[in-house]
C-alpha cells in the first residue's frame, strides 16, 4: 500500500518493477494498477491512445428520500446528460452512491463541467429535487476516469497480465469495474498456475489468459457497448426497447 510504481522491466529470465519501496522481481507481474497503469505500457506503450475513457463525479449523500422503488440500482438517462447517465445506488445506514457518467469526447466537445451539471440536477430536476431536498452531502464531490471496455486486446504479453481498470474492462453502460475487475483478477490467478506448471510464461503462453476473458465477459460488454450507443440518441433508445433485434444487429455489425 501507498507505494508508487516507477518503472517495470521485462527479460528473459524475470520481471523487475522499480517502485518507491524499493525493487521487486519476479517470474511475471499482473498489472493491477488501475486507469494510469505503469505496467499497461510494457504491453503497449500507445495504450492511452488507443483506449476510451468515460468520466464521471460521485457523491455519498444521507437522508434521500427513496422513490417507490427501494433495495435497487438506479439508472436515470436524462436529456441533460445525453449520452450519458446518473445513478443512485442504495448502500447500508441508509446512505447512497449518487453520481453522473458520460464519455470523455462528449465532455471535452461541449466544455461540460460535471460537478455544475450534478449540482444542477439534484437541485432543479423534477424526479430529484424532492427527494434530494432535504439530503445532506457526505464528503467531497469527486471525480474520475474510466477506462471502458472498446474491444481492447493488449491485456498480456511476455511475463505480464492485465486486469481491471488496467485492462480497459469497465462496463461501458453502467461505468461499474470492480466485479470485472474481480474477474479478470480470479481468471489471472488461474492462469498463472499453469505458467508454473508449465514453466512458461511467454507472450504466447499467456494469450490463453486472454482468451478465457473474451470468452467469458466479451460477449456481456458487447451488448451493454450497444445499448450504449443507443443511449446517444432518445429516439433510438426508445426504439430499442420496443424491438431488441436493433440491438442484435448492432452486436453483429460492430462486435462481430
Amino acid at each position: 500500500e501507498n507505494t508508487r510504481v516507477n518503472k517495470c522491466t521485462v527479460s528473459n529470465h524475470q520481471v523487475s518493477v522499480e517502485s518507491s519501496a524499493g525493487l521487486f522481481s519476479g517470474k511475471i507481474v499482473v498489472g493491477a494498477d488501475g486507469v494510469n497503469s505503469k505496467i499497461a505500457k510494457t504491453v503497449n506503450p500507445n495504450r492511452g491512445k488507443e483506449s476510451l475513457y468515460g468520466v464521471s463525479v460521485r457523491a455519498y449523500f444521507s437522508n434521500v428520500t427513496d422513490s417507490e422503488n427501494t433495495n435497487v440500482i438506479e439508472i436515470h438517462y436524462l436529456k441533460e446528460l445525453v449520452p450519458g447517465y446518473l445513478w443512485i445506488f442504495h448502500m447500508p445506514n441508509n446512505k447512497r452512491n449518487v453520481g453522473i457518467g458520460i464519455d470523455e469526447k462528449t465532455v471535452k466537445k461541449n466544455g461540460i463541467k460535471l460537478g455544475e451539471v450534478f449540482h444542477q440536477i439534484i437541485k432543479n430536476n423534477p424526479k430529484f429535487k424532492d427527494r434530494f431536498a432535504n439530503a445532506k452531502m457526505e464528503g467531497d464531490l469527486k471525480a474520475y476516469r474510466l477506462p471502458v471496455f472498446n474491444n481492447y486486446k493488449k491485456i498480456y504479453s511476455d511475463r505480464v497480465l492485465l486486469v481491471g481498470d488496467a485492462a480497459n474492462v469497465v462496463n461501458p453502460l453502467s461505468g461499474e469495474g470492480v466485479g470485472n475487475a474481480l474477474r479478470t483478477g480470479r481468471f489471472a490467478a488461474e492462469h498463472i498456475q499453469k505458467c508454473f506448471t508449465a514453466n512458461d510464461f511467454s507472450k504466447k503462453f499467456n494469450k490463453a489468459y486472454y482468451k478465457k476473458v473474451k470468452k467469458k465477459m466479451f460477449p456481456e460488454l458487447y451488448r451493454h457497448t450497444a445499448i450504449a450507443i443507443l443511449s446517444k440518441s432518445e429516439l433510438l433508445s426508445n426504439y430499442a426497447l420496443k424491438d431488441n433485434s436493433l440491438l442484435n444487429k448492432l452486436i453483429r455489425k460492430f462486435f462481430t
